[in-house]
């Protein structure tokens, strides 16, 4: 072989060697971006799925908390409302309370309640308190109902109230009473 020949032939192992070895880094090359590149993918789609997570998340403890003071308002309104029509339904029976203290059944209804009063006490001395306000009625229930009837010096809402000493027994039949705990147990919902 003569020089040409062997230049010629070193030429094209060079070029072989060159050609095979570029061809190797290339693909180690691209192989390391492909990876670098599916790297960067799962990144990315990790931080995606971690700020829809969050935003999300945000979004529902939003609409919970949006959700909650707008139940709260609505409570808040039904209550009021509640109230108003118990007041008004209240204020109602008041009036009807009114025109029912001026009329004869008032004076029917305190003798029926003293003399069931009389029937608890049995033979034990009962002493009957009647408001302020029935004062003109007094010495009429006592006549009718033969029982010391006393007229308090403070008004409690209408009605009798008693006492039987000797069984240490206080009997409230106070209107107003009965009224307030109507009031208090009083449901516009059944």
């Amino acid at each position: 072989m003569d020089i040409n020949d062997k230049l010629q032939h070193f030429r094209e192992v060079s070029l072989n060697h060159a050609t095979m070895k570029k061809t190797s880094l290339l693909k180690d090359y691209t192989d390391g971006v492909d990876i670098q590149l599916e790297n960067h993918k799962e990144a990315a789609d990790k931080r995606y799925e971690t700020q829809k997570k969050t935003g999300m998340d945000k979004l529902k403890n939003e609409a919970a908390s949006d959700y909650s003071y707008k139940s709260q308002l609505v409570k808040k309104k039904l209550s009021d409302r509640k109230n108003e029509l118990t007041d008004s339904v209240f204020d109602e029976v008041n009036t009807l309370l009114e025109d029912f203290y001026k009329s004869e059944d008032y004076y029917k209804f305190l003798v029926d309640r003293i003399n069931n009063a009389k029937k608890y006490a049995d033979s034990s001395e009962l002493v009957v308190y009647i408001d302020k306000e029935d004062e003109d009625k007094a010495e009429k229930l006592k006549k009718d109902t033969d029982v010391n009837i006393i007229v308090s010096d403070e008004s409690f809402g209408r009605g009798i109230r008693g006492e039987i000493k000797e069984k240490n027994i206080f009997i409230n039949d106070s209107i107003a009473d009965k009224l307030n705990m109507a009031k208090d147990n009083f449901s516009l919902i059944p």
